[in-house]
């Protein structure tokens, strides 16, 4: 569950319930304030092991030190590009950030998920750079992928709001997020 809020203390909690229990698992505030969020540059291996340039955010988080997210801020007028974990789940309930050690991301797990965070800003600099859009919509929209959905998923999709990735069965299909993808403009 995610509660946004403003006030004297504004948040951006990320709750984690059990849905059988009732019980609160996990909890963490993922309010960015200026000094804290960094766009810097990074890197990381796509599905087949190509090296990817990406742009990531530097944040610190509460009792973990320095992490660093695939959310890019660095383009102006844009809301971000901005990448999930599913985490092989089929609901939106355990989507994160996704969120590493280092700037690099190299594991086998984090392929798919660098894959769809470069792909996702080639598809914003085609809008901007070939139609002069800035974004999906031409209004800053930002773009979000959500990675890693369900188990050995044989799709990707569109809800209008963001990209949503299988991982393939591995025999029909592999990760769906190198696939470079392109919606027709309005």
């Amino acid at each position: 569950m995610n509660v946004n809020f403003m006030g004297d203390e504004p948040g951006n909690w990320f709750v984690f319930v059990d849905a059988k229990t009732g019980e609160v698992i996990d909890k963490y505030n993922g309010l960015m304030h200026a000094d804290e969020a960094k766009t810097q540059k990074g890197a990381g291996k796509g599905v087949h092991g190509e090296h990817r340039e990406l742009h990531i955010t530097q944040v610190k988080e509460p009792n973990a030190g320095t992490k660093f997210a695939l959310a890019d801020y660095s383009h102006e007028n844009l809301g971000g590009i901005v990448t999930y974990d599913a985490k092989n789940d089929n609901t939106s309930s355990n989507d994160t950030l996704y969120v590493g050690n280092s700037a690099a991301f190299i594991g086998d797990y984090d392929r798919a998920l660098v894959d769809a965070h470069y792909n996702s800003e080639k598809v914003y600099e085609y809008y901007l750079n070939e139609h002069g859009r800035n974004s999906l919509d031409g209004e800053g929209m930002a773009i979000i992928s959500k990675v890693h959905y369900g188990t050995n998923y044989n799709n990707a999709s569109w809800n209008g709001r963001w990209m949503t990735y299988g991982d393939g069965d591995g025999v029909f299909m592999t990760s769906l997020s190198l696939v470079l993808m392109l919606l027709p403009t309005k």
